[in-house]
């Protein structure tokens, strides 16, 4: 089958730290795990429609205009002078901070954004006239799954290991606050604040099912070869340029060959390959070069009004990576520090 030009959705395997197996052996290594924490940052076109002429916009969706109500109302509270509004709202951000990263990545893949994987002359996909020519011929449609090669070698095998174990659990937990919030009626009866456990409750099992959604999505994509593995040339050079920052900064890099350490211990060529590599990949200092590294991505075959169309959706979806990257080097640190624990 041939290559067709790619969708304008794109996907990106950005690496956090080593799988806990590659930095325990001796150089590290590329071993593609499940543990290995990764961050899959889909950058998705913008939703076009054409209008006709004299034709009224669509109105908003009653889903859409009550979860812009939701939004505003959650921001008022958090600019709030006080009272219980303001610490309903402190409370809700530090819960959020707690969300596992890889659940906020899946939420934020809108399928109804991404490429039909069947003929649909009513889709509202942004795409190039190359694609949109393909797809209402039936032919196959690629969506670019880039990554860094020296970080992660096989990123198709990894986020199908997190798929496996990601799509069961958001469904699970789901049901689970589905289920748990007709229990939360009582709190109704209160008299001047809302009943914020059913609020609460509704939105767990809210995000799940969009984290749910957005698995299936992409177990489709891998379903039906979708995803390409793409190399990243500038993320790779990114990824490179840390590791090689990192050993220069070990300790046995700092130690000439016959050099001796405290209590005369030699410390040979070989002792120092045994020393593992620092876990960690990515810090919130390297997150900026990390952003620029993704802008420069490999040019895409497309028509230049798609991308134009695109293009301020795009800078905002990347503007808004930076505060969740730095939540996900949080959350992998404070693993790593349990799981260093407990071995």
């Amino acid at each position: 089958m041939s290559k067709l030009p790619p969708s304008l959705m794109r996907l990106y395997a950005l690496p956090i730290a080593r799988s806990p197996a590659a930095s325990l052996r001796p150089g590290g290594g590329n071993s593609v795990t499940a543990t290995q924490p990764v961050y899959y940052f889909a950058r998705m076109p913008k939703r076009v429609k054409p209008i006709a002429d004299g034709e009224e916009p669509k109105k908003p969706t009653l889903l859409q205009r009550g979860t812009k109500f939701a939004s505003k109302t959650w921001t008022d509270w958090g600019q709030a002078e006080g009272g219980w509004k303001l610490k309903v709202h402190n409370w809700g951000e530090q819960i959020y901070e707690r969300i596992e990263f890889e659940e906020l990545a899946l939420k934020s893949i809108d399928p109804s954004l991404g490429p039909k994987l069947k003929r649909d002359p009513d889709s509202s996909h942004a795409v190039s006239a190359e694609v949109k020519k393909a797809v209402e011929s039936g032919q196959h449609v690629t969506v670019p799954l880039y990554h860094p090669p020296s970080a992660l070698g096989d990123p198709l095998s990894h986020l199908k290991n997190m798929l496996r174990e990601r799509t069961p659990n958001h469904r699970k937990w789901m049901t689970i606050w589905i289920a748990i919030s007709p229990l939360t009626a009582p709190f109704a009866i209160l008299p001047i604040i809302p009943n914020i456990p059913f609020f609460f409750c509704v939105w767990r099992a809210w995000n799940h099912w969009r984290a749910y959604r957005g698995a299936k999505f992409l177990t489709e994509l891998v379903e039906h070869n979708t995803l390409i593995p793409t190399p990243h040339p500038a993320l790779d050079e990114f990824y490179r340029s840390v590791e090689a920052s990192q050993s220069s900064k070990s300790p046995a890099a700092s130690l000439p060959p016959d050099s001796k350490s405290p209590g005369d211990v030699v410390v040979s060529p070989a002792a120092s390959k045994s020393i593992p590599p620092e876990p960690l990949l990515l810090s919130r200092p390297l997150i900026p070069r990390l952003l620029e590294a993704i802008q420069q991505e490999p040019t895409l075959p497309a028509s230049p009004a798609a991308i134009a169309a695109e293009a301020e959706v795009e800078m905002k979806k990347l503007t808004a990576l930076g505060p969740e990257l730095a939540r996900a080097v949080d959350q992998v640190t404070v693993r790593l520090g349990e799981s260093t624990k407990t071995t």
